[in-house]
């Protein structure tokens, strides 16, 4: 029986070693100078600071005991709350940046040599050897600029709320996560090296004025990816694109702009479609860059806007409104000189074109409007002396063109109204030498019925003719008979038509 005990025995012993032989061997509560670290699988992780709670400055150890240490697990701020200066030596072998998180007062990362000296070059630099930012890792620190190295994943909100930010290199990353870079405010100067995922909002709510350099193709990005960043411009291989303004935080309503490098700008609406708030509220694209503009969603064009009083808008050439619009405001696009021609193609009702709207754009040569325009307001059109075509559509209805709208466009041989046509105001066509003849799509009784000021036609040549749509008259036998002195079936008031 004692054997068999001896027995029993030397086997529970056999088995116990046999079981901690197979398991990872892992010491607790091992220490190394001020620091506490573990032993998992023969790789050395530090664990915790048992120094000063007050300490500002601490340089991590390569080596404990002549085995490189790999990780550090644990929050520095948990025992660092006061850090404001990090230390690698310059081959360490860990590859995960410690998380700073929320330490207020941290402000740099440095690096020294094997002999403890220190690498003023390397200043902000982070190790060859870290390769991976997870989230938060530097949120709510006081960091000035960092050069991720050879980083290539940044993990979501890893800079969150870093007002301190100014310039961050990204050369290698492949991915940047969720939020990264939200409210960063002061934030002036991104390069981002490799064509990475851009993650949801990962540049959004920084304040200040702000260029990302981003080696890749602008369709990477979203426009969630900046919104509520007024003032950043994201420059791809491609072209360049931003956000513009929009409706509130609530309402999920955006306007973002987009620019090739062809100067093509197209400014979109995303969001719940309330068009009431869809106005370009401040952008920062290259305006002397821009040489065709496209608007979707765009509910009002503000006063001056695209104005080129200060030499802005020197190469733009032509405008499309694709829909969405409700008015294009005060001197929009006033002395806009290069510009050739307007197309508004989707206006929502009640349309307007408000006072010296294209004041002064001496090339515009053609343009069309929507069905739904109800006014051009005054000197809309004034002095642009190349204007030779404006199509309005036919289904036009309750149109006021008012006093001087399209004074001085001595290249107007020709206008067509629309049948809808209310109201010609006063000197509605002042100086328009070249004018030869009005039609109008209605019938002469319409045309008698448009509300005309006397002196509508003030300085329009005396022989200028106004024409109106002849009334055809149709036979049991489907045969017209048109008056002989119509032309097309117009006529006009020097051979009046029964």
């Amino acid at each position: 029986m004692k054997l068999k005990k001896a027995v029993s025995a030397v086997l529970a012993l056999v088995m116990v070693t046999g079981m901690f032989a197979a398991a990872p061997v892992t010491t607790h509560a091992l220490t190394f100078g001020n620091w506490e670290y573990e032993i998992y699988q023969g790789r050395y992780w530090l664990t915790g600071y048992t120094g000063s709670f007050l300490t500002s400055s601490v340089l991590i150890p390569d080596k404990i005991d002549g085995n490189k240490v790999e990780a550090i697990t644990f929050n520095l701020g948990d025992d660092l709350p006061y850090l404001q200066t990090l230390g690698f030596y310059e081959d360490t072998a860990i590859t995960e940046f410690p998380s700073l998180r929320d330490l207020s007062d941290f402000k740099e990362v440095y690096q020294v040599d094997a002999n403890g000296r220190r690498l003023p070059e390397k200043n902000n630099i982070l190790p060859d050897s870290i390769t991976s930012i997870y989230e938060g890792t530097f949120s709510g620190t006081k960091l000035q600029r960092l050069d991720t190295n050879n980083v290539t994943v940044i993990g979501d909100s890893a800079f969150e709320d870093c007002d301190s930010l100014s310039s961050v290199t990204i050369g290698k990353a492949t991915s940047i996560g969720n939020w990264a870079f939200e409210d960063c405010d002061s934030l002036s100067s991104v390069t981002i090296g490799k064509a990475a995922a851009i993650g949801n909002a990962a540049f959004a709510k920084i304040g200040s004025s702000c260029t990302v350099s981003y080696n890749g193709r602008a369709s990477a990005w979203s426009y969630l990816d900046f919104e509520f960043s007024p003032n950043l411009v994201v420059n791809c291989t491609d072209g360049s694109l931003g956000w513009c303004g929009g409706a509130s935080v609530e309402a999920m309503d955006y306007l973002y702009w987009s620019m090739n490098n062809s100067g093509d700008l197209t400014v979109r609406c995303v969001g719940d479609d309330i068009p009431e708030k869809q106005v370009i509220t401040t952008h920062s694209w290259n305006k002397r860059a821009v040489k065709t503009l496209t608007l979707d969603g765009v509910y009002r064009i503000r006063e001056n806007e695209f104005d080129n009083m200060d030499d802005d808008y020197v190469a733009l050439k032509s405008v499309h409104v694709v829909s969405g619009i409700k008015q294009i405001g005060v001197s929009a696009f006033v002395s806009c000189t290069s510009l050739e021609s307007v197309e508004i193609s989707g206006a929502l009702p009640d349309f307007e074109i408000k006072d010296y709207a294209f004041q002064n754009c001496i090339l515009l040569k053609t343009v069309r409007l929507p069905a739904s325009l109800t006014s051009i307001e005054s000197q809309a059109f004034y002095n642009c002396r190349s204007l030779e075509n404006v199509e309005f559509h036919p289904d036009t209805h309750g149109l006021s063109i008012c006093i001087r709208a399209f004074s001085g466009c001595t290249s107007l041989k020709s206008i067509v109204f629309p049948a809808g046509l209310s109201a010609l105001k006063e000197f509605a066509f002042y100086g328009c030498s070249a004018l030869k003849d009005f039609y109008f799509e209605g019938t002469k009784a319409q045309w008698d019925s448009v509300n005309k000021d006397a002196d509508w036609r003030f300085k329009v040549a005396a022989d200028c003719r106004e024409h109106w749509r002849c009334g055809v008259t149709f036979n049991n036998n489907g045969r017209g008979t048109a008056p002989a002195a119509q032309t097309g079936l117009w006529s006009n008031k020097d051979k009046v038509v029964s």
